[in-house]
C-alpha cells in the first residue's frame, strides 16, 4: 500500500498548509473546522468521510467517558501539608476548560485509533483549528513511529483594516444600543450581607432574580473575594506543583498497563493547567471564605451552576459549617460526581431538570422555577408575511464550545452555506446570519474552542468564497438579536435557544439539525409535531415557503412551538425568589427533625 500523509484539516493553519505540501495526491484530509479548497481535491487530495452530526448514543457515550475519567482524578490522590486536595475542593476547580480539553481529546483519540487500524502514514500533520486536540495525533504518531508536524497560527489576528472595521461596528451598536428606561423595572443593587443576614446570594449572576425595585428583598450579596498577591500565589504554587509530581508518579506506577494509546496522558495537561493556574487561587480563596463566613450565620446560601468558577469556595465554605447550600442552573449543568453538590437544585427548564437527575441528584431535591430566559408568550400568528412584499428569514449561529460533541466544529461553516443556497432558490426573500456573541480567544493549544475575531473572520472570508446573492447579508455578532425578532418571519437554528425565544415571540423556526434524541425534554419536541427539520437547500426553501405564505400553518406552528414551550420552561413555576425561601424552609424543618 502507497504510503500517505494524512492531513488534520484546522482553520488556523491553511496558509501554512498550503506551502509545506507539493504533492496533494498523497494526503488524505481529515477536516474539522474548515472544508478543503475544491483546488487541493483537483489536485489529488481524498477526504475522510465525516457526518456534520455526531449520533445521539455515540455522543452520551463520549460525555460519559469525561465523566468517568475525572471520576477517577479525583479519586487518584495523595495528601500534602499546607494544602488542600480533597475530592470536594478538587471537584469545585473542574472548570468548563478541563472539559474542553478532555472532551476534545478523548473525540480526537478515537478518531486516530480507528485511522491506525485502516491505513498506514508516513506523516502527520496538524494545522490548528477548533476541536482539534494535538496531544491525540501525537500520541498516534509516536505509536506509529513517524514524524509529526505541527503548524503554527497562520496569523494571531485579523488583518489590520478588518479589526479596525470590528472596532467601528462595535462602537455603532454600542450607539444603537437601547438605554433602559427608568419604567423598566430594573432593581435596585442588592445589600451587602451582615451578621444578621439570614438569606445570602454568594453569586452576582444570580442578583439579578433575587433583588426588588423596593429594596425590600432578603436576599444579601457577599462582596467578592479578592485576588491573591503574587507573592502568595508563587507560595502555593510551588506546593501543589510538588504535589502534583507524586501524584503523576502513582497514576503511572498504577496504570503500568497502559498503551501509546491509552488516554492517561491528558491527566498529565489537566493535572499541570489546574495546580498551576487554578488550584493555588482557589485555595487562597477558600481560605477568604471560610474566614469571612465565621462572622457570618445565614440560613441558606445560593449560588450559580457555572463549574470552577470562584463562587463554589463560598459555597464550600458553607458546607463546611452545615449551612444549607442551592444552585441555579445558568448555563450549566449540576453533576454531584465531578463538580460540587448542594442541598438544593433550582433548574429553569426541562433539559436543566433532566440532566440533573441523570446526575443521580434525588427528585426531591430538584425544583423547577419560572424561567428568566424566555420572553412573555405572544399570541399565535394568524397572518402570512408580517411585512407587505418580502419575507425576512434570519439564522441564529452556534459556535464549537467542546464541553459536548454533538455538533462537528464545521456545523456552523456547513449551516451557512445552507442559507446562502436557500436564498439564489428564494430571491424574493431576505436572508440574514446572525453569528454567535464574541467568546473566548483560540488560544489554548489543545483544542482551541469558543468564538473570537479569528473565527469570525473566517466565517466571513467562507461566505465571500460562496458569492452569495444580493439577498443575503451576514451580520455583526454585536447585532440584537431579539430587537431583530420583532420584525423575523421565520428563523432558522442551528443549535440555539433562540430557537426557544423564536417560540414566545410567535415565530415559526426550522431547525437545520434534528433535536437531540435520547433526552425526554426534546423528544416532546418531536412527538408533538413541532418541530420542523429541513437540512438541504430545496427541503429548506419549501419549508421556509409553508412558513412565509401558508397562514393556516403558520398558526398550527406556533400553536404548536407555544405548548411544548409552556412544559420545557414550566412558566407557572414559581420564580427564583419564593422557591428557595421554600426550599430551603423544607431544608431547615427535616434538619430539625433530625
Amino acid at each position: 500500500m502507497q504510503s500517505r500523509v494524512l492531513v488534520i484539516y484546522g482553520s488556523f493553519g491553511v496558509a501554512g498548509l498550503n506551502r509545506l505540501v507539493t504533492d496533494w495526491s498523497k494526503v488524505d484530509i481529515l477536516e474539522f473546522d474548515a472544508f478543503a479548497d475544491e483546488r487541493l481535491l483537483k489536485l489529488g487530495a481524498s477526504l475522510i468521510p465525516r457526518t456534520r452530526m455526531m449520533d445521539h448514543e455515540r455522543a452520551e457515550n463520549e460525555y460519559a467517558r469525561v465523566r468517568n475519567m475525572f471520576d477517577a482524578f479525583l479519586n487518584h490522590r495523595g495528601t500534602y501539608p499546607g494544602i488542600d486536595t480533597s475530592r470536594s475542593f478538587r471537584a469545585a476547580c473542574l472548570g468548563a476548560e478541563c472539559f474542553k480539553i478532555a472532551t476534545c481529546y478523548l473525540w480526537n483519540l478515537d478518531i486516530a485509533r480507528k485511522l491506525m487500524a485502516e491505513k498506514r502514514w508516513e506523516r502527520i500533520i496538524v494545522s490548528p483549528g477548533t476541536g482539534v486536540s494535538s496531544l491525540s495525533w501525537k500520541q498516534m504518531a509516536e505509536a506509529l513511529g513517524i514524524p509529526l508536524v505541527q503548524l503554527p497560527f497562520d496569523r494571531e489576528k485579523p488583518p489590520f483594516l478588518w479589526m479596525l472595521r470590528r472596532r467601528l461596528n462595535k462602537w455603532k451598536a454600542k450607539r444603537r444600543a437601547k438605554p433602559a428606561s427608568a419604567a423598566s423595572g430594573v432593581p435596585k443593587a442588592m445589600r451587602e450581607a451582615g451578621p444578621k443576614s439570614e438569606w445570602i446570594c454568594a453569586d452576582s449572576r444570580l442578583e439579578p432574580l433575587l433583588a426588588r425595585a423596593d429594596d425590600s428583598s432578603p436576599w444579601h450579596k457577599l462582596t467578592p473575594l479578592v485576588e491573591p498577591s503574587a507573592e502568595e500565589l508563587g507560595r502555593v504554587r510551588a506546593d501543589y506543583l510538588e504535589w502534583w509530581k507524586s501524584w503523576w508518579e502513582n497514576w503511572k506506577s498504577d496504570s503500568a498497563n497502559q498503551t501509546s494509546m491509552s488516554e492517561g496522558p491528558i491527566l498529565e495537561t489537566i493535572g499541570k493547567l489546574l495546580c498551576s493556574e487554578v488550584y493555588p487561587r482557589r485555595f487562597l480563596q477558600l481560605q477568604q471564605a471560610r474566614k469571612r463566613l465565621e462572622a457570618l450565620q445565614p440560613q441558606a446560601m445560593l449560588f450559580g451552576a457555572m463549574r470552577g468558577k470562584q463562587e463554589l469556595m463560598w459555597l464550600l465554605a458553607a458546607q463546611e459549617r452545615g449551612i444549607p447550600t442551592g444552585a441555579v442552573t445558568l448555563d450549566d449543568q449540576i453533576d454531584p460526581l465531578i463538580a460540587f453538590d448542594v442541598d438544593r437544585v433550582f433548574c429553569d427548564d426541562a433539559r436543566q431538570q433532566e440532566m440533573a437527575l441523570f446526575a443521580k441528584m434525588e427528585a426531591d431535591r430538584v425544583r423547577m422555577i419560572r424561567t428568566h430566559r424566555a420572553p412573555p408568550p405572544q399570541p399565535p400568528r394568524t397572518e402570512a408575511l408580517l411585512t407587505e412584499n418580502r419575507g425576512l428569514v434570519v439564522m441564529a449561529g452556534t459556535y464549537f464550545s467542546g464541553q459536548r460533541i454533538g455538533a462537528l466544529p464545521s456545523v456552523n461553516l456547513w449551516a451557512v452555506k445552507l442559507l446562502v443556497e436557500t436564498a439564489r432558490l428564494m430571491p424574493d426573500h431576505d436572508f440574514l446570519f446572525k453569528p454567535h456573541p464574541i467568546r473566548e480567544r483560540p488560544e489554548q493549544a489543545t483544542h482551541w474552542t469558543g468564538f473570537h475575531h479569528l473565527h469570525l473572520w473566517q466565517i466571513e472570508c467562507f461566505v465571500g468564497g460562496l458569492r452569495p446573492p444580493s439577498n443575503f447579508r451576514l451580520l455583526q455578532p454585536e447585532a440584537n438579536l431579539a430587537h431583530l425578532m420583532q420584525k423575523t418571519d421565520v428563523l432558522v437554528n442551528i443549535e440555539s435557544y433562540a430557537a426557544f425565544e423564536a417560540y414566545a415571540l410567535g415565530i415559526p423556526v426550522v431547525h437545520v439539525c434534528p433535536a437531540i434524541r435520547g433526552w425526554k425534554a426534546f423528544e416532546k419536541l418531536i412527538e408533538m409535531g413541532a418541530e420542523q427539520v429541513a437540512d438541504t437547500p430545496p427541503k429548506l426553501a419549501e419549508c421556509l415557503g409553508k412558513n412565509l405564505r401558508d397562514a393556516l400553518h403558520i398558526r398550527r406552528q406556533t400553536e404548536l412551538q407555544q405548548e411544548f414551550l409552556r412544559g420545557f420552561y414550566s412558566l407557572d413555576a414559581p420564580p427564583l425568589d419564593e422557591a428557595a425561601l421554600s426550599a430551603f424552609d423544607s431544608v431547615q424543618s427535616q434538619t430539625t427533625k433530625l
